[in-house]
C-alpha cells in the first residue's frame, strides 16, 4: 500500500481533468464486520422461589441473576441489535417449554453503566456501543446481561422446575 496507483480520472462539465493520484501509506487498520460472541451453551442458574411469592408479586422480577456474553474481534466497537423473538414468549418473558413449572418464565435484561434495563422480548433492541464494555483496539468485550423469573400467567401458577433453552441473536445494526 505505499506505491503510486491511479485511482481514476477527475472531468469536469467540459469533459476536462485528469488523472487522480492517491497515496495510501501505512500503517493500515481495515475493521472487519465480522464479531463474534461466545457463550454458546450457556447455563444461568436463577435457584429457587416459592409460588406464593410470584402470586403476591406477579410483576416482578425474581432471583435477578447476572450473566455475561462475550464479545471478539468487535473491531469497529458497533453498537449490537439483539433480538430473541425467534423464542417462544408469553407476556414479554421466555416461555416455560422444558419445565414443569406453570405460569412462570424467564426475562432478560442488560446493564448499562448506570442502570439495568429489561429488554423487549418481542422485538429487535439496539444496544449501544457504550454498554458493550470494550476493553481493547481488538473489539474485545462482553455485553453484561441478567435473566429472572417472572410470570406468565398468574392463574397458571403451580411449582416444578423452569428449563428454557433460548436463541440470542446479536447482529450489527
Amino acid at each position: 500500500f505505499t506505491t503510486r496507483q491511479k485511482a481514476g480520472v477527475v472531468k469536469d462539465k467540459d469533459n476536462k481533468g485528469g488523472a487522480l493520484d492517491v497515496y495510501i501509506s501505512g500503517p493500515i487498520t481495515i475493521s472487519a464486520s465480522g464479531c463474534g460472541a461466545f457463550n454458546a451453551e450457556k447455563k444461568v442458574d436463577l435457584g429457587e422461589l416459592n409460588a406464593s411469592e410470584l402470586r403476591a408479586k406477579p410483576d416482578g422480577e425474581f432471583n435477578n441473576t447476572p450473566f455475561k456474553i462475550t464479545l471478539n474481534n468487535c473491531y469497529a466497537k458497533p453498537s449490537l441489535i439483539i433480538n430473541i423473538s425467534n423464542n417462544q414468549i408469553k407476556n414479554n418473558l421466555l416461555a416455560n417449554t422444558n419445565g414443569q413449572a406453570g405460569g412462570v418464565g424467564i426475562g432478560l435484561g442488560y446493564k448499562t453503566a448506570t442502570t439495568s434495563e429489561r429488554l423487549d422480548m418481542t422485538k429487535a433492541v439496539t444496544i449501544d456501543a457504550a454498554n458493550m464494555n470494550y476493553t481493547d483496539n481488538y473489539g474485545n468485550g462482553a455485553l453484561d446481561m441478567y435473566a429472572f423469573l417472572g410470570v406468565t400467567d398468574t392463574a397458571a401458577i403451580s411449582g416444578g422446575s423452569v428449563d428454557v433453552s433460548a436463541i440470542i441473536t446479536l447482529s450489527h445494526p
